[in-house]
């Protein structure tokens, strides 16, 4: 399931309010992490919009796919892991949206304090 221009939307920083960001991992187009100049968050930006994300939940995050969910993406989340890692050494970490809880995995040490929220029935 690709993701076109028309359904990613930008945000400001959840924290500040900010708009002032520079580029923390990715490269310009959809798929970039932004750091917030003004208090350090960490986000996607721009991000899918809620219709897509619904649309997405709906097709691949069911209780009879999990597993293809979670070996499809854990390389994806290996690689945003590493780049976070790479700045950080530990630190709290939010995952909004952490679907079954993968990404936890690659922070296994006892310097990150982890946090995961999701909103999907299934």
């Amino acid at each position: 399931m690709t993701i076109a221009g028309e359904q990613l939307e930008y945000v400001r920083c959840l924290i500040c309010g900010g708009e002032d960001t520079q580029v923390f991992a990715g490269n310009s187009g959809p798929r970039q992490i932004v750091k917030c100049r003004g208090d350090g968050l960490l986000y996607l930006n721009p991000r899918p919009n809620p219709k897509w994300i619904h649309e997405f939940h709906s097709h691949y995050v069911r209780n009879d796919n999990l597993e293809m969910f979670d070996g499809f993406r854990r390389p994806v989340l290996a690689r945003e892991a590493q780049a976070i890692k790479t700045v950080k050494t530990g630190s709290n970490l939010l995952d909004v949206g952490c679907a079954t809880g993968t990404f936890f995995g690659n922070f296994q040490s006892e310097n990150w304090r982890l946090f995961g929220v999701e909103t999907s029935p299934s």
